[in-house]
């Protein structure tokens, strides 16, 4: 959670929201970027003392951790924006699933669905659902692997303050690396919303229907599946339980 803090308390990233799925007036941005830059301040931020007196670090400590957390919860209470930053802090909350794996995984699926790939036991869909999935694509001006530029360039004073924390544990670099996948996840959220839109529940089916028996093909295991398919955020299937609970929650029977 201290990456998520971090990068929304900057200015070099207040332009990008909209990029990870938080959507907020520029009033509401601003408040919640200072709020960030106050956890930073008061909880993520500790200070040190070497020989050459006093320096600001890093608490990467459990208890900092949590309540940095705490703390942003509350915040999103506060200005009433818990609603626009669930998905988001759900997805940050679960960073120890490899999201961008998963996400690189279903973008080599889906152009193997456009191109009208399929197996013996699973022929590709029909052409309309491969239809529905193109027309549903889109393509960004922005590819995510420039935030790390942008970052860099930043002169402000808080970037400045916010790479000279990152450089002292050695990755000035961090909130890119971490911002990728959340892009990337949030992206593909998106794109299966508008997929999802153009199909019945019978093709929604036949498309997931399609989507295991590839991805077990390729050697991908399904249990790491992102739910972005059936339009619930960002979670990762666990189990077939799970799976089964999920499309039916959002009605992919």
């Amino acid at each position: 959670m201290h990456f998520l803090i971090m990068l929304l308390s900057t200015d070099w990233f207040f332009p990008f929201w909209s990029e990870i799925g938080l959507d907020l007036d520029s009033a509401m941005k601003a408040r919640m970027q200072e709020g960030c830059r106050e956890i930073v301040r008061t909880v993520v931020v500790g200070k040190s003392v070497d020989d050459e007196g006093e320096f600001d670090y890093v608490d990467w400590t459990p208890k900092a951790e949590l309540k940095a957390k705490s703390i942003l919860l509350d915040l999103t209470d506060k200005l009433d924006a818990k609603g626009a930053a669930s998905a988001l802090l759900e997805e940050w909350m679960s960073r120890d699933h490899d999201g961008l794996t998963s996400t690189l995984m279903l973008s080599l699926l889906t152009h193997e669905l456009i191109e009208g790939v399929g197996l013996n036991t699973s022929p590709a869909p029909d052409f309309a659902i491969r239809a529905a999935v193109m027309e549903a694509t889109v393509s960004y001006d922005l590819d995510p692997s420039q935030f790390a530029e942008i970052s860099m360039k930043s002169t402000s004073s808080w970037d400045k303050y916010v790479r000279s924390l990152l450089d002292l544990d050695e990755m000035p670099d961090a909130l890119s690396v971490n911002l990728v996948p959340a892009v990337q996840v949030h992206r593909l959220r998106m794109l299966w919303n508008r997929v999802s839109e153009r199909l019945t529940v019978r093709q929604r089916q036949e498309l997931l229907s399609w989507y295991r028996p590839i991805a077990k093909s390729r050697a991908f295991h399904w249990n790491l599946f992102p739910a972005s398919l059936v339009g619930v955020g960002t979670h990762i299937f666990t189990s077939e339980a799970h799976l089964t609970l999920m499309k039916s929650h959002v009605g992919w029977e």
